[in-house]
């Protein structure tokens, strides 16, 4: 390659560009007015809500569902929202997000949720960080994203320790949940070290 060809600008790599779909879910717009049913049915479940950080739990009906859909599908700044959706029926399986986007020092927090425990330890989660990490980081360009979860969540912390996530600190005893105070982990990923 002369050095002509080097200074000349290169089309963006097939590894890096973006993508929003994935082998098991895609990440797509939410739509409230289809979505209301699934997750005011997702507030049925305490255990769910609970571990994505809905205290206190409260039954939801669908116009509550619709309405709490809408806030967050609307654009507001900092925050980024995505529906995900099973490639194989495009079924409605959980929500992810990045909020607090701080452009200047690059960073956001990312947050998540599976709905049905029925669909837990299928993959999707797994996929879904995967793909939100991929917009973090490319489309983004942020330099470090990170989470929180409670120490009582052993099934979170192990997925995302095998994303490549690393424990940054904890809040002690910040959650009381049932009687109990529980840490809360914080946990975040450099753009270097993601592997996506």
């Amino acid at each position: 390659m002369t050095d002509e060809q080097q200074d000349e600008p290169q089309a963006p790599s097939l590894e890096t560009a973006l993508r929003y779909r994935g082998e098991l879910v895609r990440l797509a717009a939410i739509e409230p007015e289809a979505d209301a049913e699934v997750f005011a049915a997702w507030f049925d479940d305490p255990v769910s809500t609970r571990l994505a950080g809905f205290r206190p739990v409260w039954p939801m009906n669908r116009a509550s569902a619709k309405e709490r859909l809408e806030q967050w599908a609307k654009a507001t700044p900092g925050t980024i929202n995505f529906a995900a959706r099973t490639i194989a029926d495009d079924r409605l399986v959980g929500g992810i997000g990045i909020k607090d986007i701080n452009h200047v020092d690059g960073n956001g927090e990312l947050g998540l949720s599976i709905y049905s425990q029925d669909d837990w330890g299928q993959g999707y989660g797994r996929e879904m960080i995967v793909l939100a990490l991929r917009y973090a980081f490319n489309e983004l360009n942020l330099h470090r994203v990170w989470l929180t979860t409670s120490g009582f969540n052993e099934r979170a912390l192990k997925l995302y320790e095998k994303l490549g996530f690393r424990h940054e600190g904890r809040g002690r005893e910040h959650v009381l949940l049932d009687g109990r105070r529980w840490d809360l982990v914080y946990m975040g990923m450099l753009r270097d070290e993601f592997e996506g």
